[in-house]
């Protein structure tokens, strides 16, 4: 599946890509979700792979902050080092359901919104070609008005 190749992606460049990090945190915190079918996804980052315990890492065998349960205004960043280490603490202190369904069902939801955006930018696109087409054709008769002999 073409998504889930996509998303599995996006959980391995986690870290790599502050944009991408930037998505996939509002995506989990906003949808309440974390990973892509389940939080043991994390395990495919390798900042969040249970192995980097190895090198002494904080992050490890845990998950990032999006994916916390908090009712707190002040968002503990460190909230999900190493919690999936302890399963009842993590059933507890993270979101256990993927994103993937939750992003399958919210296109399902706005399916006519998307494909109308989709629909508009397509035939501004098609139109600005039309536009530089027709700009270019203008150009090149004033030049020819300008310069008969084709210099």
């Amino acid at each position: 599946m073409e998504l889930r190749t996509r998303l599995d992606d996006m959980v391995i460049m986690y870290r790599d890509d502050p944009d991408l990090q930037t998505l996939i945190d509002w995506m989990q915190q906003d949808w309440k979700c974390c990973g892509i079918n389940k939080a043991d996804d994390w395990d495919m980052n390798i900042y969040f792979n249970a192995s980097a315990r190895a090198l002494k890492s904080e992050e490890a065998g845990g998950v990032p902050f999006s994916c916390c349960i908090s009712n707190d205004p002040l968002q503990n960043f460190a909230c999900g080092h190493r919690v999936r280490l302890d399963r009842e603490r993590a059933n507890n202190a993270i979101y256990t359901e993927g994103c993937l369904p939750k992003l399958q069902q919210w296109l399902d939801n706005n399916i006519l919104i998307v494909c109308t955006v989709t629909v508009g930018i397509a035939i501004i696109q098609i139109l600005s070609i039309c536009f530089a087409q027709d700009l270019r054709s203008d150009i090149f008769a004033q030049r020819a008005r300008w310069y008969p002999s084709g210099c």
